[in-house]
């Protein structure tokens, strides 16, 4: 009975230590085409914020490129690029370090879009969502900015 019981615990310890290969990815995460890179900076300034990676000399980012100033971004609100056209000059999506620029938003899917949620304690959350014909990307990142 206790070499039963041994094995019992033995199994439960394994399978509690073991990790789904879900939790070994990063919290701050982008993902272009399904590669995903941890994003390691965030850059907010005038009328641009850039957010990616630049893991392995690979970049992996978007900018967010407004028509007048800085004042256009809505923070704490979820801002749908088929309703920003009037506002975004374009935006650039960079996989491996080749830059597609989207000048027209409509190449953009009905539910693309970004949320940069500004924090009491200068913490930035930010989520995006762009689909086109070429490019699934998504970025999940809590942190600061970088400048």
């Amino acid at each position: 009975m206790k070499k039963i019981l041994c094995f019992i615990m033995l199994v439960l310890l394994l399978v509690s230590c073991s990790k789904d290969s879900y939790d070994e990815l990063p919290a701050n995460y982008i993902e272009v085409n399904g590669n995903r890179l941890q994003v390691n900076y965030l850059n907010i300034d005038g009328g641009y914020f850039t957010i990616g990676s630049s893991e392995n000399n690979h970049i992996n980012a978007i900018g967010v490129h407004y028509k007048d100033s800085f004042s256009d971004i809505d923070y704490n609100k979820k801002v749908y690029f088929s309703d920003a056209i009037d506002c975004i000059e374009f935006v650039d999506v960079i996989k491996e370090n080749m830059s597609y620029q989207y000048q027209n938003l409509k190449e953009f899917s009905s539910d693309s879009y970004y949320c940069i949620e500004k924090e009491d304690n200068g913490m930035y959350r930010v989520d995006v969502n762009i689909k086109t014909s070429q490019h699934s990307l998504k970025i999940k990142y809590l942190g600061k900015r970088d400048n």
